[in-house]
């Protein structure tokens, strides 16, 4: 994206794949927020990396994130109220998430679509991704990475492009 030279010329399938990349990246920075009172230097494992991926396939990050919270702050509960350790508190809430999101896959659990955590600072790179690459402005949280989106934005272009030659004409 630093290079407008990239952006032009890189593949649908490059693009899409940056695309995934930025949101697994924001719902691991909301995960290591939700789970800091716990474990300051928290870094996810590989397992926790796979469900994380497996479950930005089906969902926006907006309902990923809403897991991660959901799983973190009922951890975090147990442990203000004395009932657990910190470091079991830790190791539930990773748990939770692995278990919410195989009941979410399964469809036997929904979550709703959460807001951006207002104490993290979306990125610039994410902001001029979503909003000059995929003109999706604040919705790039709440939107599924897909090939698909691309044919509906090529569309749009080519019948914004079709309306401006028309104007022309007038």
């Amino acid at each position: 994206i630093a290079s407008c030279e990239y952006a032009l010329s890189a593949s649908t399938e490059d693009v899409l794949d940056f695309w995934k990349d930025l949101d697994f990246h924001e719902c691991v920075e909301h995960l290591q927020f939700y789970i800091r009172p716990l474990d300051d230097e928290y870094s996810p494992s590989k397992a926790t990396s796979l469900v994380i991926e497996s479950l930005l396939e089906k969902f926006p990050p907006s309902i990923v994130c809403c897991l991660l919270w959901s799983c973190c702050t009922r951890a975090l509960g147990d442990y203000d109220r004395g009932l657990i350790s910190m470091l079991y508190a830790r190791n539930k809430a990773i748990s939770w998430i692995g278990y919410k999101a195989q009941e979410l896959l399964a469809g036997e659990r929904t979550y709703r679509p959460s807001r951006r955590e207002s104490s993290l600072q979306q990125s610039i790179i994410s902001v001029l991704f979503f909003k000059k690459v995929l003109k999706l402005v604040d919705d790039g949280f709440n939107t599924i990475p897909s090939l698909s989106y691309f044919d509906c934005l090529e569309d749009d272009s080519k019948s914004q492009l079709g309306h401006n030659d028309t104007a022309a004409l007038d």
